[in-house]
């Protein structure tokens, strides 16, 4: 099961982040739905990501590391990503045959695969809840 989340998790982040068509080891109604949100709505994430109006979480989620430079569109935005992910993670953990208990391995697994495909200057948060930008 870690192994097929740690797969899913690698090919999904850089289907996303190079906007290529891969082919993904689990789907599903718990799946493909908030994932085909997230690759819509993507463009718009990657130029705040690009903008440094928002990082990615230890965790998996994207957030806003400055709120004081937040709009509402940029909040809408983080609010509509974390709500797919968070359907797309529980997805995950079941489509491997586990439960609710599993999401938060999914979620940092996940976040850590974000992480390590992270462009040059997006913003990184730490499980401590530091920021910093990728070197």
């Amino acid at each position: 099961a870690a192994q097929g989340v740690t797969i899913q998790a690698e090919r999904m982040v850089s289907s996303l982040r190079d906007q290529a068509d891969v082919r993904l080891p689990y789907g599903g109604p718990a799946i493909d739905p908030p994932l085909q949100r997230m690759k819509a709505r993507f463009p718009a994430l990657r130029s705040a990501l690009d903008a440094g109006m928002i990082g990615l979480t230890e965790d998996g989620d994207v957030a806003i590391p400055d709120p004081v430079r937040a709009t509402p569109a940029l909040r809408e935005l983080v609010r509509a990503e974390n709500r797919d992910r968070a359907f797309f993670y529980a997805g995950m953990a079941e489509a491997v045959g586990h439960e609710t208990y599993f999401v938060p391995y999914v979620d940092a697994a996940f976040g850590k695969e974000w992480q390590k495909r992270a462009l040059t200057g997006w913003w990184l948060r730490d499980e401590h809840g530091h920021w910093q930008t990728k070197p």
